[in-house]
């Protein structure tokens, strides 16, 4: 179990930087949870005594696997840098532990727009985000359903629980990002466990609400998706309020509901994933089509005709979200090149010097690094990000030819391509 733990809190932690805001939370509710543990055998037997060294094993099993599964980048950035969360920088009490970049921590974020937020309406109003069942259902659960569990004694669902509102409020004072619920995600996931585990409490009396709250779901998902394939995705919704109608009232036929179960049990549980593969598979399938057939996906539709299925090397510069044009197929070869000689300082590595790669250069000096790359084409989002790339590439005609425009975006063909530095 330690292993299991300490492999996933390793993995939210290599996700990304925030999981250093998520994991210390989780390691001191599982440490509550060890302690309980033994507190409540102690009491159950009074000659059991719990060993220092089981304690110890169980404590390193967990933390070395933590470092296993994601301590990589840590340690190669404490290791390049000094700073093992680089470029951040950390600070505790205005003492600098770590130095970092400029620019990147909260506390120099506060003034941004992006972080000014009204949590009222954040929480309450932004149904595209959580959904227009959120305020009646997840919402309310996340804060009652830690005082439950405390009014009855249930203090590892307690610890549990609260921790969707430890998550909010490191969102809300520790990031400096407040447009959406991408960085807390873990909370929203908590307090939908929070509305289960309080239905769960209340027994057959809150099957009404159930039933309520998924046709909602559905009701407001028929809305929105039109296809054939949302007919299967309703079906699998009625289907589970049945299964749970005829859970419920099996219950009180429990020798004989266990006998089936155990006879035909995998006969339906197979039966159950087939009825939802057909929905779920058609959503999969369709996801590729419906994200390309947005209108803000006319550029990388775009690059995808223009370059055809072997892909291509690009150059891009505008709005931080480059990703969209590596191709459905990942068949691009898309870089950000500095605009200045330092090549070196496009990728990050063991030991490097660590460069700024947007640290502005001339010209001739950023065409030099595309012709050292063998970049064939440029993508400009046009926007506050743009510049100098866009400005080079519309003045110099004589070195690039424009071969789409549109919905901000500008793909432009190098006219002098030369193959890539074997560096």
């Amino acid at each position: 179990m330690a292993v299991l733990t300490g492999t996933a809190l390793g993995l939210l932690l290599a996700t990304k930087y925030i999981g250093v805001l998520f994991v210390p939370p989780v390691l001191a509710v599982t440490a509550l949870a060890v302690w309980i543990e033994w507190t409540e055998r102690r009491r159950q037997e009074p000659a059991e005594r719990p060993r220092a060294l089981s304690l110890l094993e169980i404590a390193l099993a967990l933390v070395v696997a933590m470092a296993v599964s994601g301590g990589y980048t840590y340690l190669r950035n404490a290791v390049t840098t000094g700073n093992p969360i680089f470029p951040a920088p950390l600070s505790v009490f205005g003492l600098e532990v770590f130095p970092g970049w400029g620019g990147v921590s909260t506390a120099e974020k506060v003034s941004a727009p992006e972080f000014k937020i009204d949590v009222w309406e954040f929480l309450t109003r932004r149904s595209k985000l959580f959904g227009s069942y959120f305020p009646f259902t997840l919402l309310p659960a996340a804060l009652l359903a830690p005082l439950l569990a405390l009014w009855r004694r249930r203090w590892l669902a307690a610890l549990a629980l609260a921790l969707a509102t430890v998550f909010f409020l490191e969102f809300l004072y520790l990031m400096a990002d407040h447009r959406d619920i991408r960085y807390f995600l873990p909370a929203v996931a908590l307090a939908a466990v929070a509305f289960a585990w309080l239905l769960e409490e209340i027994g057959p009396r809150a099957i009404p609400m159930r039933d309520v709250v998924l046709a909602w779901i559905a009701f407001q998902s028929s809305r929105n998706v039109t296809e054939p394939g949302a007919v299967g995705i309703l079906l699998v919704v009625v289907l589970g309020v049945l299964l749970e109608r005829m859970w419920w009232r099996g219950r009180e036929r429990a020798p004989s509901l266990h006998s089936w179960i155990h006879h035909w049990g995998w006969l339906a549980a197979a039966g159950t994933v087939l009825i939802a593969a057909v929905p779920m598979g058609w959503a999969v399938g369709n996801y590729q089509v419906k994200k390309f057939s947005h209108p803000k996906m006319a550029g990388p539709l775009a690059l995808e005709r223009i370059v055809g299925p072997r892909g291509a090397r690009i150059a891009y510069a505008g709005y931080n979200q480059p990703y969209f044009f590596f191709g459905r197929r990942f068949q691009n070869d898309l870089q950000i090149v500095p605009r200045n000689r330092m090549l070196d300082a496009q990728y990050y590595s063991w030991g490097m010097e660590v460069r700024d790669p947007y640290v502005e250069g001339t010209y001739r000096r950023w065409q030099e690094s595309l012709l050292a790359r063998g970049i064939e084409y440029v993508v400009i989002v046009r926007g506050p990000w743009e510049e100098p790339e866009g400005r080079w590439v519309s003045r110099r005609t004589e070195g690039f030819a424009l071969a789409w425009a549109g919905g901000g975006v500008e793909i432009w063909r190098v006219l002098d391509v030369q193959p890539p530095d074997p560096r």
